[in-house]
């Protein structure tokens, strides 16, 4: 049976935090976890956010594809245009549908081993309770950060806004045995 360990678990008592960074992340556990309910506070009802590990931004170490569904329509994107990070979700904002929060949770399976690249999955719904192109987005995105590092650091920026107050961050180490 799977024990599930919070490391950390961050609720904004106010807004205006524009990153959430877990640093020194134990090796001690399988895998990692990472469950976010975020919005964001620039004036458009969907923006981006950006996923990195270790402070790692070169655009050669990171690559991802995106299952997406925008509106009425499914998409496949590469990583074509944000190659420096893990992962590039989307959450609503500012004048989306008020107190409508996005989703975002994240697997790092093997985060600690030091002989092969980490692969992550990962799921993001970000609706403004609309159905229309620019206005709800559904994730499935499956990665790889080519570094044969052990995962200590866990960064999610906001782009160009604030995570709001209620924003709840939560990561979790899973080991396999109980």
């Amino acid at each position: 049976m799977a024990v599930w360990n919070v490391i950390n678990h961050t609720e904004l008592s106010s807004g205006n935090a524009t990153l959430i960074d877990w640093t020194s992340i134990s090796a001690s556990y399988d895998h990692l976890f990472v469950d976010l309910s975020v919005r964001g506070d620039k004036s458009a009802k969907i923006v981006s956010y950006t996923v990195q590990f270790n402070g790692e931004t070169s655009s050669t170490n990171y690559s991802y594809t995106n299952f997406y569904l925008q509106g009425t329509s499914v998409n496949v994107e590469k990583n074509t245009s944000q190659p420096t990070v893990a992962a590039y979700p989307r959450m609503v904002a500012g004048t989306g549908t008020a107190n409508m929060f996005s989703g975002f949770q994240m697997w790092v399976p093997n985060y600690s081993n030091t002989s092969h690249f980490k692969p992550i999955l990962a799921t993001n719904p970000a609706a403004s309770n609309s159905s229309t192109s620019a206005e709800f987005y559904y994730y499935e995105i499956a990665g790889m950060w080519a570094n044969t590092d052990a995962v200590d650091q866990i960064t999610i920026t906001a782009d160009s806004d604030n995570f709001v107050q209620y924003s709840s961050a939560t990561l979790y180490g899973i080991n396999g045995a109980a």
